[in-house]
């Protein structure tokens, strides 16, 4: 990423995500990451861990959004996403 544009970054996200779709990524595309985006909230998962892997720096772990009931400040209760 440090060595493409936004334009680039964004041509080589469409890439990988179609290799992927059509069952072509190979070892070689999967290498070299920085960063990871991880979205197990399509799944339902509403708490995970996510594993960061060198020589990574990071990771974003999406999950899923419920309705949960809160107190809310006046003390009443409410329905929230979470």
């Amino acid at each position: 990423a440090d060595r493409l544009s936004i334009n680039g970054i964004a041509h080589e996200i469409d890439r990988l995500a179609q290799a992927v779709k059509n069952g072509e990524a190979t070892s070689q595309d999967m290498q070299g990451g920085t960063f990871t985006v991880n979205n197990t909230g399509v799944f339902g998962s509403v708490q995970s861990m996510g594993i960061i892997n060198p020589p990574q720096a990071a990771i974003l772990q999406v999950e899923s959004i419920k309705k949960r009931l809160l107190v809310s400040d006046d003390g009443n209760f409410k329905m929230a996403d979470m």
